[in-house]
């Protein structure tokens, strides 16, 4: 089921080199790599793959992985995983959501506590075959599935910049709201955003991000970005409805929710919880060239960044409390072109970007642009292999990063 280079139990650390080193990596067999999440409070990584699999992989034993899946009637259409999340409450157990491409949605928890000296609550290695529905190990528990996409609405479109769909994991798109339960979904359905109560599973705000033909193509959530103030200048703005009064109360002594949006005409839009209550709560500004494929978002002091990548390989900053003026600066995330995914590495005082392409390359920039690293296909003699880069996981915590493949590889490396 897994094949795996050597590696020693509890070999995974940081490198404190300030470059990607490769520490281990393994080969699933169960399709392209779509989608990944690290575990805040475990040492677990959540993969999704193109066959519809969510594979939950212990990088520390090394040993032991649990098969999930999004469970639907009928099981002859397999769609692939391409959005999953893990987060975790004040030190809970994390809970996991997975999305399929057509916009179902499937979130699990843990039964048990994680033990990292035995046992780990039923935990069992599931050999699911390519032609059966994934099942769900007793380990877990299956909190809520729901289809955040209307039945009636899905876009079918083709993947942007021409991507195939190996290449991107193209379609549905979600980001969790850690404190309030809240869950934005988009991708699936044209320009619209929905804005989903976990909880009572119910469509609370659906709206437009953007105009047109183009369709949500990036998306990221942050409950903890500080924005002391926004310039809220004449830039195209959609939205006339309050998409947060219904549960802006429940969640105000968190801080400001930033929802980030990418575009398939290059556009990036903002949502602000603190215009709810006014007529321009998207506000929208397209940039990019192409097709905005990856977005993040990091606090550095007072200043909060978004970072948006699109397929062409640009890469721009903003400081959101100027996002009116447009990106500060604009850096080469790869020069030839296919970016398919990106990561900020957060908290460190030396923030860096890592960029991925359909190429086979990896590339580590600095904030101001510099190349610190470029690790290519079949670089140099007997190096690492490198296939089409599909995701990009970075660990919220610890300097670890994890790179899905198309070609069902996973390869883990240490900062």
């Amino acid at each position: 089921f897994l094949s795996s280079t050597a590696v020693e139990e509890g070999s995974i650390s940081s490198t404190n080199s300030g470059k990607l080193c490769e520490i281990a990596s393994f080969e699933l067999f169960r399709g392209g790599i779509w989608s990944m999440a690290f575990a805040p409070t475990e040492p677990v990584v959540a993969i999704g793959t193109s066959l519809g699999n969510v594979l939950l992989f212990d990088y520390e034993s090394w040993s032991r992985t649990e098969m999930l899946g999004v469970a639907r009637l009928n099981v002859s259409k397999t769609r692939g995983i391409t959005t999953v999340s893990a987060v975790a409450k004040n030190g809970d157990q994390p809970i996991y959501a997975a999305g399929s491409s057509d916009g179902l949605v499937a979130l699990w928890k843990r039964q048990s506590n994680y033990s990292t000296s035995g046992g780990k609550g039923g935990l069992t290695v599931e050999s699911v075959g390519e032609q059966k529905s994934p099942r769900l190990n007793m380990g877990f528990r299956l909190v809520s599935t729901f289809n955040a996409a209307c039945r009636g609405s899905v876009y079918s479109a083709s993947s942007p910049g021409g991507l195939s769909a190996s290449e991107s994991g193209y379609g549905f798109l979600m980001g969790w709201n850690l404190y309030n339960d809240c869950l934005l979904s988009g991708g699936s359905e044209g320009a619209l955003i929905r804005l989903w109560d976990i909880g009572a599973e119910r469509c609370i705000w659906l709206g437009a991000a953007f105009s047109g033909t183009a369709t949500v193509t990036a998306l990221c959530v942050s409950s903890d970005v500080s924005m002391n103030s926004m310039y809220h200048l004449n830039d195209s703005r959609i939205g006339n409805e309050s998409p947060f009064s219904d549960y802006q109360d429940a969640h105000r002594s968190y801080g400001v929710n930033v929802h980030a949006m990418g575009a398939s005409d290059g556009s990036v839009a903002i949502l602000d919880d603190r215009a709810a209550h006014s007529s321009q709560s998207v506000m929208c500004i397209r940039s990019h060239r192409a097709p905005v494929v990856a977005l993040g978002l990091q606090s550095e002091e007072s200043k909060p960044l978004l970072c948006s990548a699109d397929i062409g390989g640009s890469v721009q900053l903003w400081d959101l409390r100027m996002f009116g003026r447009g990106a500060f600066r604009s850096l080469i995330g790869d020069s030839r072109g296919k970016l398919t995914s990106m990561v900020m590495r957060t908290g460190t005082s030396d923030a860096q970007i890592v960029t991925g392409s359909a190429y086979g390359s990896i590339n580590l920039l600095s904030m101001d642009g510099q190349v610190q690293q470029n690790i290519l296909f079949h670089e140099g003699f007997l190096s690492t292999r490198i296939g089409p880069v599909t995701s990009l996981a970075q660990h919220p915590t610890r300097n670890l990063l994890a790179t899905g493949f198309g070609d069902s590889v996973v390869t883990f490396y240490g900062f």
